[in-house]
């Protein structure tokens, strides 16, 4: 169970926000043992499935919300009757009730019922018996839809948590990996395109087709991280449009973006997380400052091909999500 409160991010938000809200969640978790040789690098991790439902206190305009979020459990510290973890996850949420232009004005946070849902939580587990612990949390919530639908100031909940769990089934032991000294390798080209969708204000309007093309220098440097550098291109009409609001006309070539970005990437097998800081070298929209973000997920469909889902933020204002296809040169 946990209790946390809206934050008010936003003066148009005032309304609904500053309210105190309570969820209930429950998980399935499973730990790793080292069938993978990626278990023992990140400290036989935990992996598993969140599931959570909130109680927003205001049934009018926001109702209530659930989500379902897969995750990482990362041990900071272990001990005989301590562990101190930290559990990242992303995954989705359904919210009760969204905007709308006459019935729901109110909800200037979401315009959509589906979103994405991030949470990230400080967890402390108590031994109190072989088998159960007590635990003890402080982490934050989000749900946003990315600029898929407007609005989309998104919904924060920082929260305190605290419950029980239990541990079904016998105690494996750890497989352990002779790890073989890291092979130096050598500097690749990736290439990737993705497409998303992207809206502006007036909410419920044309959804805008965004092209993204970009290619990285990147370098395994251990068998845990890879560095690189690139050079990113997007074609969003969504800018084009937003910029004739202000009777800001600009011609196709004028619309593309061109950016630069340091990377990383961490990898768990075939899976691996990426997260990129970037600076716009061309860009129209100066709404937007020079910096922005990248973070997302690749998956190996083979040695050189992969697929892959973005999101593109400006510190804290997300811009839309991108799915596509990465090759290695």
């Amino acid at each position: 169970h946990s209790r946390g409160f809206i934050i008010s991010h936003s003066p148009a938000m005032a309304s609904i926000a500053n309210r105190h809200i309570s969820a209930n969640e429950f998980y399935i978790e499973q730990n790793t043992f080292g069938e993978k040789k990626w278990h023992a690098r990140f400290n036989y991790l935990k992996i598993g499935v969140l599931f959570k439902y909130f109680q927003l206190n205001n049934k009018e305009h926001l109702g209530n919300a659930f989500s379902i979020s897969p995750y990482f459990k990362f041990k900071l510290y272990s001990g005989k009757r301590l562990n101190l973890l930290f559990r990242p996850s992303i995954g989705m949420a359904i919210l009760g009730k969204k905007f709308h232009e006459k019935d729901n004005i109110e909800n200037i946070a979401i315009g959509s019922h589906i979103n994405m849902f991030i949470s990230a939580a400080i967890e402390g587990e108590i031994r109190l018996a072989e088998k159960t612990n007590l635990t003890l949390g402080l982490g934050l919530d989000h749900q946003s839809n990315t600029g898929f639908q407007t609005p989309n100031l998104g919904i924060n909940i920082p929260f305190l948590s605290a419950g029980l769990n239990y541990h079904l089934g016998e105690k494996n032991k750890l497989v352990k990996h002779q790890e073989l000294d890291f092979k130096k390798e050598t500097a690749y080209w990736q290439l990737t395109a993705g497409l998303g969708l992207n809206e502006i204000n007036p909410p419920n309007q044309k959804k805008y087709l965004v092209k993204s093309l970009a290619i990285s220098r990147e370098k395994k440097i251990n068998h845990k991280s890879t560095l690189g550098y690139g050079i990113d291109l997007y074609y969003n009409p969504a800018q084009k449009a937003l910029l004739k609001q202000d009777s800001i006309f600009i011609n196709h070539y004028e619309n593309i973006q061109i950016g630069i970005s340091i990377l990383h990437v961490l990898h768990f097998g075939k899976l691996s997380f990426t997260s990129q800081l970037s600076y716009y070298l061309k860009s129209e929209n100066k709404k937007l400052g020079n910096l922005y973000h990248v973070f997302g997920g690749r998956y190996l469909i083979n040695k050189k091909t992969n697929v892959f889902f973005s999101g593109k933020t400006h510190i804290d204002k997300a811009e839309f999500i991108l799915i596509g296809i990465g090759y290695r040169i």
